[in-house]
């Protein structure tokens, strides 16, 4: 706060002037603004960077009155009652609230104040802090927005889904995109009938409208639209999507059509069915010059997938419907059982029934058809011909031997003599039960059977992977360590590299015994866990890569007080550790001292491991989605291989861990493992 040095004393002169320039220099690195107002003299106090941070720079003029009245009208009742309230409950308070600039651009600010009284209780001034916050609201709003977004396509999509006929979801879809959207207008086009085996018109078959603007959905130039007079028909037709602003078409024909619509901005996301171009969903603001979000862009590619979606999804319950209704007229038409009853009294029947049943035609006349049932399915068949049930079923069948055979039965009310009575068509479907029952058996042996398969591929290529990689770094290591072996200037030196490399020779021997021995395990079986110390796996990495750390100068540092123990697979936590590590050294930064550090701290529900380094970092907001991903690198590197990262969030997580990752490009990165506890 700008305030004057207290000249009465002249021995802090000096000290009150640093003091002074150091609060400046702080607010002023912070963006925040110190004030006082005296309530008694109406006198306002400020420091140097106040009237720049709520945008009234030289038009202040100190005075609370200006302030005041540069807050928006709609904040300012909202200031004055939390201010007054903060009085008279003698209470800090903060508030949040908007101050339009001359320019007219509105900012956002965060007061915080604290009230000051005599020995009386009345209060005699208010002191606190002003903080520029607009783009804090900004990116608030970018949030709640994206929230808003993502919360109305899940609604959208529940609809999709719920629905098997997308066509009697349109209204209330197209209503809550619009609303979603804020446009004025938003309309589907299908593709008409293809002439010649092409496609050359396409027309408006639904539309929602906001009222701000007419409605198209009955304007005759929409319908049986000439494809090539589109907008963006070259990029629809590669299923790519076209948006613009209508007064910046070049085209004079097309600029004009969507003139005529009121249409200041457009985009349009064409509609693929079985990689067919089936037409495409519009969005029309026809208010402002609309400029798309990526995320709004996202959520309406989302919605156009999701719709295509829908719409193949019909069409193929449609062609089963159709497949299964031709299946019924040629069944019918087929020779069958067939018998007219009355309540279940047979009246007449075919040849066809005496086949199947094993009685005679005078034998089933008058026969109560309930008796051709096996007793466990005839309250079933007897529901079924009193609630007049029209479609086919099955139930068991009993000949006039006692064989039971498998039964469909299809029957429908007719008139006959004067009164309804039902015909029904009997089919032995033993064979089709029995080949339905040989299918299922056959399949689940086949799931059965691809699961194992691919069980034991997935072992075998994580096998496969752990090898290479247990292999690799210790190989590597030998080389660093014949390397440093051939530059060594004394004995000392040599006997030195010759025992790391002895000692290299033998881990690799070590880790193929015990590949080697998790291999003979049987592949039904899980691998099993171990009570393992971190410091000894550890030191067993660490002499893997030691070459490599000498050669980088690196330094390691180790704190497992936390968590000395973790229950864990061995080879797996071998294989964690070992490519962490490895990792940290070959993405190392020249232009500084590696520095690695390594702890592990106990939770409830897991033991925590940390692995960090200051080395090249990962640009997370570009590669986050991809960093567990198989083969892929971020970093050139003659060893990068895309593997490392994949195994462990895959040996992890097969034990019920998880593992993440903080990294800054430049700055480092941190792998955050979460191992699962043993439930004791």
């Amino acid at each position: 706060m700008s305030t004057v040095p207290d000249t009465h004393n002249p021995s802090h002169h000096g000290h009150s002037l640093l003091e002074q320039f150091r609060l400046d220099h702080a607010l002023e690195a912070a963006n925040i603004g110190v004030w006082e107002w005296n309530l008694q003299t109406g006198e306002v106090r400020l420091s140097d960077n106040v009237e720049q941070i709520i945008g009234l720079k030289n038009k202040f003029d100190k005075q609370a009155q200006n302030y005041l009245t540069s807050i928006v009208e709609e904040d300012r009742n909202m200031v004055a009652d939390t201010i007054t309230r903060a009085i008279r409950n003698k209470a800090d308070f903060t508030v949040e609230h908007r101050v339009t600039s001359p320019d007219g651009s509105v900012r956002w600010i965060e007061g915080n104040g604290k009230v000051f009284f005599d020995a009386y209780g009345k209060a005699l001034s208010l002191t606190g802090t002003v903080k520029d916050i607009t783009e804090r609201r900004k990116k608030d709003a970018e949030l709640k927005q994206r929230d808003q977004l993502f919360t109305s396509l899940a609604q959208i999509t529940s609809e999709l889904i719920l629905h098997t006929d997308w066509e009697k979801a349109v209204p209330s879809i197209l209503q809550l995109l619009g609303e979603m959207m804020r446009v004025d207008r938003v309309y589907i086009f299908q593709n008409d009938a293809a002439v010649n085996g092409a496609v050359v018109t396409t027309s408006q078959r639904y539309e929602w409208n906001s009222g701000v603007t007419e409605p198209q959905i009955d304007n005759p130039e929409l319908q049986h639209l000439n494809i090539a007079d589109m907008p963006g028909r070259n990029l629809l037709e590669a299923n790519k999507p076209y948006h613009a602003l209508t007064n910046r078409i070049e085209e004079d024909a097309l600029r004009v059509l969507l003139q005529s619509q009121h249409i200041v901005s457009v985009i349009i996301f064409p509609i693929f069915v079985k990689h067919t171009f089936w037409g495409f969903i519009g969005f029309d603001d026809c208010q402002q010059t609309r400029y798309w979000t990526d995320l709004e862009f996202s959520v309406l590619q989302s919605f156009a997938s999701s719709l295509s979606g829908s719409i193949e999804r019909k069409q193929f319950i449609e062609a089963i419907s159709e497949s299964e209704q031709r299946f019924r007229t040629l069944q019918e038409a087929s020779y069958g059982g067939i018998g007219l009853h009355d309540q279940g009294i047979i009246l007449d029947c075919n040849k066809g029934l005496c086949d199947l049943t094993g009685y005679r035609y005078e034998e089933l006349i008058g026969m109560n058809g309930f008796n051709l049932i096996v007793p466990e399915c005839r309250d079933l068949v007897k529901k079924h011909v009193m609630e007049g049930y029209d479609k086919p079923y099955d139930v068991e069948g009993v000949r006039k031997d006692g064989s039971r055979y498998f039964l469909e039965i299809h029957g429908r009310q007719i008139p006959y003599r004067g009164k309804m009575i039902r015909v029904t068509e009997f089919r032995d479907i033993t064979e089709r039960k029995l080949a339905e029952e040989k299918i299922r058996e056959q399949n689940i042996r086949l799931t059965h059977l691809a699961e194992d398969l691919t069980r034991k591929n997935d072992q075998l290529e994580e096998f496969t992977q752990i090898v290479s990689h247990n292999l690799r770094s210790p190989a590597g290591n030998i080389v660093s360590l014949v390397n440093l072996y051939e530059q060594a200037k004394t004995d000392g030196e040599r006997v030195e590299y010759f025992n790391l490399l002895k000692q290299s020779g033998e881990i690799i021997l070590g880790s193929l015994t015990e590949l080697n021995e998790v291999l003979k395990i049987k592949q039904n079986r899980d691998i099993e866990s171990e009570l393992i110390r971190f410091d000894t796996l550890f030191n067993q990495v660490k002499n893997m890569l030691s070459g490599k750390i000498m050669e980088l100068d690196a330094v390691v540092k180790v704190d497992f007080s936390g968590a000395p123990e973790v229950y864990f697979p061995g080879i797996y936590l071998e294989s964690i550790l070992l490519n962490l590590l490895s990792n940290s050294l070959k993405y190392n930064n020249r232009k500084k001292q590696l520095l690695i550090s390594v702890e592990s701290i106990a939770e409830e529900d897991f033991i925590t491991l940390r692995v960090s380094d200051n080395g090249l970092g990962i640009n997370l907001e570009r590669y986050g989605h991809q960093i567990f991903k198989m083969r892929k690198t971020f970093h050139h590197h003659p060893e990068a291989r895309g593997i490392g990262l994949f195994l462990v969030k895959n040996q992890i997580e097969a034990m019920g861990g998880n593992i993440s990752v903080e990294s800054t490009a430049g700055v480092g990165s941190t792998f955050i493992v979460k191992f699962k506890r043993k439930v004791s």
